[in-house]
């Protein structure tokens, strides 16, 4: 590798914009080494190491198949567009593929059936503009066709998915987007995935001895701390009222364009539907008045709370424990039960329709697989899964009713990707710029099924329980902190239960938005939070103030990049896989310390599972998760070596409560100040005329 990424390599040769970094050459030695001797490979590597470099070139160089698993498909469309064709510059010749989910693709079954009975009215303009993209499209992606959001509900009409794909049986299966691009995965050297279908893989491989990614031997996980909870949202088994209505809906769209349906299947189809509905309907809307009181006690309570740690978590919808649920809604196992006889007897119906026998046999497959959701969600089930119900408000589907989703979680995953996931692999490497935890790769190795016989991770001398050797190797950013930024964490901030906490937190911000002149993203805890910080800014300062919500994701990333003054107040999904390098972001700003809440029934089930080990809990799992997700969301600020700007942490906690030293160990190198004249005076002295205090 030294040949490749050395002062004098074939990198910088090809290159004008390469830098030597020892970090690269080193991560690209290990990936090499890894790659060639079978073993398994964990790197942290700080931001500006380029990473994405050190795993592809020794692939490329040593001719060995790969696997690039991302954590969005923001990254995967990075890997494809720009970092790929960095390899073609250097000489080096690789075909590449990126592969997505199913939904990303436009299914041509469900387009020409559309378009013989619409389920939707669309402005006739728009319907010959997607048309006329149809038939010049080829990849069938939607996110080519700028005429409809990514998210409008028409793609659900028309793209594919699981339930209604007939795979090789389908009369379309020759010019079918999905499969096209999934012979182009077979045929390619570089393989790009994201978490979700690389996980969506390993669990239809062992329940239905199928596969939706090809074999590939070698598989790197990029953004590897993502991995975790992508895992327990792919593995999460989920019932709700949109389910049934899918099924109906495209039954129901396959029985209207059949020209052969006589009067007495239609007149039973009805019944059908009426019976399923209603029982749907009683099952996932009743007593949703009480539901929504009962949700929002639980978040008012987990406020309240004394604990200082129980911050509103904005990563998930509001969750009620399974207990709860049932003592609330007394006739849930009868509805279960009801829906479950409907749906056999759908299934025996379905087979005697009038339908190709492809489409028969996969909606009696997908009945199927709902009844057995109802056996879910009506017997005891065991302590690996974790039952409870989410509460949502009403959707499109009109009905004018907040209903609920079942769901029924793994309590860990890491026992599951040891058994479904890695043995598929004869070399893994796993990188991200956030894997340790007090300079241990423990925490990370525990959650993912890698524990090691003698928890030496770190030396790469412990052999992994799935086999093949580990190393492991922590590289730092050689990006150069104390000129580059400063992180203010006030000693004086009112506590985060107090009433006064929000007040304080408007105006510092504000403060620090007119110190830098804009260019700033605050990233909170909570909705709430996120909210009453948006409407503050909005009155009182001259730049735009943008809130995550009120725009898509990809849409609000572009604006605030380009108007370089914004202001981007923000939660959950802009606290990780965000990069904005340059003038358009100089302030990084978290509300406070990003610890899950231990009432949510998930948290809480882990919590207690630890506490039956003997562990403790917190320090175990709780506040190692808190830490990464905080280094993720202040990395948003420093992506490059010219980089500079201004972290802060509204968090006093961190100054008086025990726990705080580690977290000040954890965030190093980053120098750290406690009054606001010492950030004042760092930031004027290499931004003399940029404040507007």
């Amino acid at each position: 590798m030294e040949a490749w990424f050395g002062p004098e390599g074939r990198l910088r040769e090809s290159l004008s914009e390469f830098e030597f970094r020892p970090g690269q050459l080193q991560m690209a030695q290990a990936v090499a080494q890894g790659l060639a001797e079978g073993r398994w490979v964990i790197v942290e590597a700080g931001t500006g190491i380029g990473k994405t470099l050190a795993y592809l070139v020794p692939a490329v160089v040593g001719s060995h198949p790969l696997l690039v698993a991302t954590g969005t498909i923001a990254l995967q469309e990075q890997l494809a567009r720009k970092d790929i064709p960095l390899l073609a510059r250097c000489g080096l010749r690789v075909s590449a593929a990126v592969l997505k989910g199913r939904s990303h693709y436009l299914c041509l079954w469900k387009w020409n059936r559309w378009r013989r009975a619409p389920p939707l009215v669309l402005d006739a303009s728009l319907a010959h503009r997607l048309e006329a993209w149809v038939r010049q499209t080829s990849t069938g992606d939607p996110a080519e066709f700028d005429g409809l959001p990514e998210d409008h509900p028409l793609w659900t009409e028309l793209t594919a998915d699981a339930q209604t794909c007939m795979g090789s049986r389908c009369a379309f299966f020759r010019d079918c987007y999905l499969y096209e691009a999934r012979r182009q995965a077979e045929r390619a050297q570089v393989v790009i995935v994201n978490h979700h279908l690389l996980l969506a893989d390993a669990r239809v491989r062992t329940h239905r001895d199928r596969r939706l990614l090809p074999d590939v031997p070698h598989l790197v996980i990029d953004e590897a701390h993502m991995l975790e909870e992508t895992a327990v949202s792919t593995l999460t088994l989920t019932l709700s009222f949109v389910d049934f209505y899918r099924l109906l809906q495209e039954l129901d769209t396959s029985i209207q364009v059949s020209e052969r349906m006589p009067d007495a299947s239609l007149r039973q189809w009805q019944a059908y539907q009426n019976r399923i509905r209603t029982e749907a309907l009683a099952l996932f809307g009743r007593e949703a008045n009480g539901g929504s009181q009962m949700a929002d006690r639980e978040q008012a309570n987990s406020e309240r709370r004394p604990d200082s740690l129980m911050c509103h978590s904005p990563f998930a919808p509001t969750r009620v424990p399974w207990s709860e649920f049932c003592r609330l809604h007394t006739g849930l196992d009868r509805h279960l039960i009801n829906l479950k006889t409907a749906l056999q007897g759908l299934i025996t119906w379905v087979q005697v329709l009038p339908l190709p026998e492809e489409e028969r046999d996969q909606f009696s497959l997908w009945a199927s697989e709902l009844a057995t959701l109802c056996d879910v969600f009506a017997e005891n089930v065991g302590d690996d899964l974790v039952r409870y119900a989410e509460l949502s408000g009403a959707t499109s589907y009109r009905v004018n009713a907040p209903r609920w989703t079942l769901c029924a979680a793994p309590l860990q995953v890491g026992p599951l990707l040891a058994e479904w996931l890695w043995p598929r692999f004869r070399s893994v490497v796993l990188t991200s710029a956030t894997l340790t935890y007090r300079g241990r790769f423990d925490f990370l190795a525990e959650r993912l099924g890698l524990a090691v016989e003698d928890r030496r991770l770190e030396t790469g001398d412990g052999p992994s329980v799935s086999g093949p050797s580990l190393v492991s190797l922590s590289i730092p950013s050689p990006f150069q902190w104390r000129q580059q930024t400063c992180l203010w964490i006030p000693s004086d901030m009112p506590d985060p239960r107090d009433p006064a906490f929000v007040p304080e937190l408007q105006r510092r911000v504000e403060a620090l938005v007119r110190l830098v002149g804009g260019s700033t993203l605050v990233l909170c805890t909570s909705v709430q939070n996120m909210q009453t910080v948006a409407a503050y800014l909005e009155e009182r300062v001259p730049w735009t103030v943008y809130q995550q919500g009120r725009l898509p994701r990809r849409l609000l990333m572009e604006r605030f990049q380009a108007d370089v003054s914004s202001v981007l107040v923000a939660t959950a999904g802009f606290w990780q896989g965000f990069d904005v390098p340059g003038e358009a972001l100089r302030c990084v700003i978290i509300d406070k310390l990003p610890f899950e809440v231990p009432s949510d029934p998930v948290v809480q089930a882990r919590i207690e599972s630890i506490r039956r080990a003997g562990q403790d809990p917190f320090h175990v799992y709780q506040l190692p998760k808190a830490i990464t997700l905080l280094r993720q969301g202040l990395g948003r600020l420093i992506r490059t070596r010219t980089d500079t700007g201004l972290m802060a942490l509204m968090d006093s906690r961190v100054w008086r409560r025990p726990y705080g030293r580690i977290i000040l160990r954890e965030l190093r190198p980053i120098p750290i100040v406690r009054a606001w004249e010492e950030l004042k005076r760092w930031w004027h002295e290499r931004n003399p005329v940029t404040s507007q205090e």
